[in-house]
């Protein structure tokens, strides 16, 4: 949605399309591995934190919990905020497959192009028939 109205310069995704030249096949999968890298590194730093006694060993596991809920939170908002898919959030959030909508400009451009070439048919037509 955002990427069709263009209002997504600070996505990761446009940004790395950018100033990166990655396709957005490209920049979407960087991004999955990036992700897949970070829970995997923080569970991996939960499971390998010492131990500091219970007071601050419960205070750190709340703490650990906390980011976890932040992180599922955010991917259910996202889902229901229609923000992102619109009034397909449903049915993306089960097939794990998005339809991105051409960004205006490109819808302008193709619009412009399509003008111009019924008009060159026009006359082109028109020199014909004069």
């Amino acid at each position: 949605m955002e990427q069709s109205r263009e209002i997504d310069a600070s996505n990761i995704i446009t940004i790395l399309r950018e100033h990166k030249g990655y396709t957005l096949q490209q920049a979407v999968d960087h991004v999955g591995e990036m992700f897949s890298d970070l829970v995997k590194r923080h569970l991996e730093a939960r499971r390998a934190f010492p131990s500091f006694g219970p007071e601050i060993d419960s205070a750190v596991s709340k703490y650990f919990d906390a980011i976890e809920t932040w992180v599922v939170g955010n991917l259910d908002w996202s889902f229901a905020s229609k923000r992102y898919f619109g009034e397909a959030s449903d049915e993306v959030k089960k097939a794990r497959i998005v339809t991105l909508y051409p960004r205006k400009s490109e819808v302008e451009k193709q619009k412009k192009a399509a003008e111009t070439a019924d008009k060159v048919s026009e006359a082109t037509s028109a020199e014909r028939a004069g």
